[in-house]
């Protein structure tokens, strides 16, 4: 019995340790088998163990738990959804012009007392006007230009038809320009002083009337007079008076009719709109019964 317990025992060892290509490859086994195996070899080797127990031990092994080698797989997380990421991927709305005023004005006290409106629309003046200026001017100094070239070159020999053509053009094109540039400037720069010196009254004085247009033609006159002298700055000032002066009472005019039609329909009272009266229904009377003859 103990010769074939030995022989049991010693095919078992040689048959756990004959092969080190199954202890490198143990790694690719399951935990329970390693374990086992180990402690088929770790039995062995005492000798004290028999080969009922080692068999048991290496059962109890094998059917060991296995929840302490594969962990559990743990669920993902779930996408977060914050207000944060929702206003980063909403795109704010671009701002309005009269937005960016407003924080002009946070940006420039100096500015708090001045609308957007009133920017608006000397700004739109000034441009209207310039561009005006430029294209009237333009056109009476490319008239002016082709009336001087052919003056001063009434005497003048061409080589061909197309020279005196191209110089004729040319000179058009350079009285047109120039011309155009001046008149531009001037007109741009003459409604924007005179639009913003009315703005600038009417804010302070906190009234729109005739006075507001005559301060500021006065003034807008001196400054375009003022380059030219005493005597410009005169001629400016008195230019500017009577010009302000017939615009200021056209618009003065053209006030008070507006103001005297909303008038009227403001106090106007209400017409309240007539209802039908009841027409009467005539009492049937009955009728008296007639005694036979």
């Amino acid at each position: 019995m103990r010769g074939q317990c030995a022989k049991q025992t010693g095919s078992s060892v040689s048959t756990s340790a004959s092969s080190p290509a199954d202890m490198g490859a143990g790694s690719s086994k399951s935990p329970p088998a390693a374990a086992a195996t180990a402690l088929a070899i770790s039995a062995n080797e005492s000798g004290s163990a028999t080969p009922a127990a080692i068999a048991t031990q290496a059962t109890q092994a094998t059917q060991a738990p296995v929840s302490a080698a594969t962990p559990a797989a743990t669920p993902a997380p779930a996408e977060l959804t914050t207000d944060a990421t929702n206003a980063e991927s909403v795109e704010e709305p671009p701002l309005k012009p009269e937005q960016r005023w407003d924080a002009w004005k946070k940006s420039y006290p100096w500015l708090a007392s001045v609308e957007y409106k009133d920017v608006h629309q000397v700004t739109g003046m000034i441009g209207w006007g310039s561009v005006a200026g430029g294209v009237l001017g333009g056109l009476a100094g490319a008239r002016t230009a082709a009336q001087e070239f052919v003056v001063a070159n009434r005497d003048t020999r061409f080589t061909s038809v197309l020279h005196a053509k191209q110089q004729y053009n040319n000179a058009c094109m350079r009285g047109l320009l120039q011309t155009g540039a001046n008149w531009g400037w001037r007109v741009g720069f003459f409604i924007g002083s005179f639009e913003t010196i009315s703005r600038v009254m009417e804010r302070k004085r906190e009234k729109k009337d005739m006075l507001n247009i005559v301060v500021s033609g006065v003034c807008t006159g001196g400054i375009f007079g003022v380059f030219s002298g005493v005597q410009g700055l005169k001629q400016g000032l008195f230019v500017g008076l009577v010009l302000s002066t017939v615009y200021g009472a056209i618009m003065q005019s053209l006030w008070w009719v507006q103001s005297a039609a909303t008038a009227g329909t403001t106090s106007a009272p209400a017409i309240p709109a007539a209802t039908p009266s009841p027409t009467p229904v005539a009492a049937s009377t009955p009728s008296s019964p007639t005694s036979g003859a």
